[in-house]
C-alpha cells in the first residue's frame, strides 16, 4: 500500500519510481518485520502462560523476545549502507575515508582511464604513524 501511494506521487511528478528506494523500504519492512515476530508471539502467549512472574515465560522468553527487536536498529544502518549511495558517501565525508573502489575495479580511474597498478609486497608496507610523530 505505501509503495502504491509512493508510486503515485512519483508518477505526479514527472519522476519514476527508484529501484534502490524500492528495495530500501522492503529490506527494512522485512527486517522490522521478523524482528519483531517473537515480541508478538510472546504478547499473544501471555494471557496463556503462568500467571508466577518468574516462570521461564515472563523471564527467558521475554528477555529473548527484547533482544531479537533491538536487532531491527542495529540492521537499519548496514541496510542504508548497502542500498543508499548517498548514505556511503556521506558516512565517507564525515569520517575522512577514501574511497577506493575506482582503483579496486580493473585499475579505472572514474573518468574511465586506465591506471597502472603494481603490486606491493607485505614487507614494503611501512605502519601508519599518528599525527606529529
Amino acid at each position: 500500500m505505501l509503495l502504491w501511494v509512493a508510486r503515485k506521487f512519483a508518477r505526479r511528478g514527472g519522476e519514476s519510481l527508484r529501484l534502490k528506494g524500492v528495495l530500501t523500504v522492503l529490506l527494512t519492512a522485512a527486517v522490522y518485520t521478523v524482528s519483531y515476530m517473537p515480541y508478538t508471539a510472546y504478547q499473544i502467549g501471555t494471557p496463556f502462560a503462568s500467571k508466577d512472574p518468574r516462570s521461564n515465560y515472563h523471564t527467558t522468553f521475554f528477555s529473548v523476545a527484547s533482544a531479537i527487536s533491538s536487532i531491527n536498529i542495529m540492521c537499519n544502518f548496514f541496510i542504508y549502507s548497502l542500498a543508499v549511495p548517498s548514505f556511503r558517501k556521506y558516512l565517507a565525508d564525515t569520517f575522512g575515508l577514501t574511497s577506493c573502489r575506482s582503483f579496486s575495479a580493473g585499475g579505472k580511474r572514474p573518468g574511465g582511464k586506465r591506471v597502472k597498478t603494481e603490486s606491493i609486497k607485505l614487507e614494503e608496507v611501512k605502519p601508519l604513524q599518528p599525527a606529529g610523530c
